[in-house]
């Protein structure tokens, strides 16, 4: 019995495959900031008018309305 070898080369073929994956992580930060100034003006005005002499005037009036009058409010017994 007579065997025969066949030298036979058997290629073995790989296929390598990379797969790259990127992840970007984006933060996005909004800040609002709002001011209110209020200004108020308070303003105050004070006047002084002489009172005396107002007073004068007054009790000069009266005295000018009473002469008329036998008993008036500047008759004294």
């Amino acid at each position: 019995m007579k065997i025969n070898y066949t030298n036979k080369i058997l290629y073995c073929s790989t296929t390598t495959t990379t797969t790259t994956t990127t992840t970007t992580n984006t933060t996005t930060t909004t800040t609002t900031t709002t001011t209110t100034t209020t200004t108020t003006t308070t303003t105050t005005t004070t006047t002084t008018t002489n009172n005396n002499n107002n007073n004068n005037n007054n009790n000069n009036n009266s005295d000018n309305n009473d002469n008329g009058n036998f008993f008036s409010s500047s008759t004294y017994f």
